[in-house]
């Protein structure tokens, strides 16, 4: 199986500049999101169309205003090994699908899941809009409170 955009893949890597392994360069069963573009720019696209087991050679620069300043805007190689691609795909939703959670219809088991997120939501809702009500009421109204005491015994 080839990787795509929006794959998630495992990989091994060491990071190389000037020929020496780097600090911070060494990635153990990292998981990435290819497409993502959390790695520095054009490391995923090398990694596209790659497969299980494959050893791939990703070449890119380090950005001029990379954080690492011994790094910034320099040349790397990155030694990487796919070890797992996870794929990206779609549910499919019919009758069948909910029969595992006991309901004879899809349309049924939908409007339970509809029920328990009104219910669940429901309540902390109106909580939300009491609190809100009380503090503009309370911010609205001012008014003199007597104290009451009750007569002591004594005074009986």
């Amino acid at each position: 199986y080839q990787r795509r955009v929006r794959d998630q893949v495992t990989i091994d890597a060491v990071g190389y500049v000037d020929g020496k392994a780097f600090a911070g360069g060494k990635l153990d069963s990292h998981k990435l999101v290819l497409g993502s573009g959390v790695f520095i720019p054009g490391f995923e696209d090398q990694l596209i169309g790659a497969k299980t087991g494959d050893d791939v050679s990703v070449k890119v620069d380090f950005p001029k205003d990379y954080h690492e300043k011994t790094l910034a805007g320099k040349p790397s190689e990155f030694k990487a090994k796919i070890l797992e691609i996870h794929s990206e795909s779609e549910v499919k939703l019919y009758d069948e699908f909910a029969k595992k959670f006991n309901f004879e219809k899809l349309e049924k088991l939908k409007e339970q899941i509809a029920k328990n997120m009104q219910e669940v939501y429901e309540e902390p809702i109106k909580t939300m809009m009491k609190m809100a009500l009380f503090d503009k009421l309370e911010n609205m109204l001012e008014f003199d409170c007597l104290l009451y005491t009750s007569p002591s015994p004594r005074d009986r």
